[in-house]
């Protein structure tokens, strides 16, 4: 037996913590620069590519858990209609979705699949996106009744900066990333980040792109951090879920 809220922010300092165990290595190592490197860079060597894949598969097994707990409590709490019941569920494969490709880019690294790793990355990012989209409109539609109104405001507020960060930063930096480590391939060049060319290592659209890469993920952390309320009334069994009473 678990509460839920112990499962989810284990789930949140695995991952937290161990992105910042391969970024220390990496960089003790010599093998990405200090200053804001791609975090796939900080998993593609070892030691530091092991802790990498580990602990990304660990994180996106526990992903599919947080993602199904979150689905049985709207159908044990949510006002429920055909509309809405569907859209919850193409809302769970969006979170399959993300958990999916989270495993893909722990597996399949930049240096060795480079080809692999970038479905991944489009399909965790996006499929979190997504997740993050539906479930801020329930917070406001069906699942309202037991949303306390700062947890409504804080996710729309969350939200809104997860727009920004994918529309505007992530989809173009990702793709100016991706066409750099395809020319320092043509020019039998590693994606190892110190090992780029000083040209590319330098340039701004890189360091912006890296950037862009660990704000979204320190933003997709904060959203999951916001069902801790809500995953504090519900209980893991083995054999069964329990859901407490909602009380404001």
């Amino acid at each position: 037996m678990v509460v839920a809220s112990i499962l989810l922010m284990s789930t949140l300092l695995i991952f937290f913590f161990s992105t910042v165990v391969t970024y220390t290595i990496s960089v003790i190592t010599n093998h990405v620069k200090p200053f804001i490197p791609n975090i796939s860079y900080t998993g593609n060597e070892p030691v530091e590519s092991c802790i990498f894949t580990a602990s990304l598969n660990i994180v996106g097994l526990l992903y599919v858990i947080i993602v199904y707990v979150r689905y049985c409590q709207y159908l044990e709490e949510g006002v429920i209609d055909k509309y809405s019941k569907n859209l919850q569920k193409l809302t769970f494969l969006f979170g399959l979705m993300g958990a999916f490709g989270l495993s893909i880019i722990a597996s399949f690294s930049q240096k060795l699949c480079l080809m692999v790793h970038s479905v991944g990355f489009l399909m965790c990012f996006s499929g979190t996106f997504l997740y993050i989209l539906f479930q801020t409109l329930f917070s406001f539609g069906s699942m309202s009744k037991v949303t306390p109104e700062r947890i409504k405001l804080c996710r729309l507020i969350v939200f809104i900066i997860e727009c920004i960060i994918h529309f505007i930063g992530t989809s173009l930096c990702f793709a100016i990333v991706v066409t750099y480590d395809f020319s320092s391939r043509k020019e039998n060049v590693t994606t190892t980040d110190n090992n780029l060319p000083k040209k590319l290592r330098n340039d701004w659209l890189v360091n912006l792109g890296a950037g862009v890469e660990w704000l979204t993920l320190i933003v997709n952390l904060t959203f999951f951090g916001l069902f801790y309320g809500d995953f504090k009334r519900i209980i893991i069994k083995s054999d069964e879920i329990i859901f407490l009473p909602f009380t404001k």
